[in-house]
C-alpha cells in the first residue's frame, strides 16, 4: 500500500514539474504511432477514452509494455507502463508538440520517485511529416 501511496505522490509532483517544461499539445494522442529503432520498428499504440483515460502498448526490439494514463488538464498524458505480468517497468509521458508525438520513459529510483536524469525520448512523426504509414493520430488506433 505504501508503494501506491508513493508513487501516487511522487506521480502528482512529477505533473507539477512536467506541467511548467513545455507547451504540449491538449489534443488526443490516441493512435498508432511508428518510428524505425535501431532493433527494428518501435510501435505506440494508444486508445484514448471520452474521459481520459489512455491505455495503449509500446513495442519494439527487446522492449514490450502495457501503458495505463490518464490525459492531463494542460495536455498530453501521464501514466505507468508495466510488464505483460503487471509489474512496474517506468513512469511515461505522452504529448504532441508541432509535428511530433513525444513519448518519454522515466525511469523509478530506488525509492519509486521518478529519476528525470533517466528520461528516454522516441519521438513519433505526426501530421503531414508522418505518411500514411507512419502515424495515424485519432481516438482510437487504425
Amino acid at each position: 500500500m505504501r508503494a501506491t501511496t508513493l508513487r501516487g505522490s511522487v506521480a502528482a509532483l512529477l505533473l507539477a514539474y512536467l506541467g511548467n517544461t513545455a507547451a504540449w499539445s491538449a489534443v488526443g494522442v490516441g493512435g498508432t504511432y511508428t518510428v524505425p529503432g535501431t532493433n527494428g520498428t518501435i510501435t505506440l499504440v494508444l486508445q484514448q477514452d471520452a474521459g481520459g483515460k489512455v491505455t495503449g502498448t509500446l513495442k519494439g526490439g527487446d522492449l514490450s509494455a502495457l501503458l495505463k494514463g490518464t490525459a492531463q488538464p494542460g495536455g498530453g498524458v501521464f501514466g505507468a507502463a508495466t510488464t505483460e505480468q503487471g509489474q512496474f517497468m517506468a513512469y511515461f509521458r505522452a504529448a504532441c508538440q508541432g509535428n511530433q508525438l513525444w513519448f518519454d520513459l522515466i525511469d523509478a529510483n530506488a525509492t519509486g520517485a521518478p529519476n528525470l536524469s533517466a528520461t528516454k525520448r522516441i519521438s513519433f512523426p505526426v501530421g503531414d511529416g508522418a505518411g500514411p504509414a507512419a502515424a495515424s493520430p485519432g481516438g482510437a488506433p487504425a
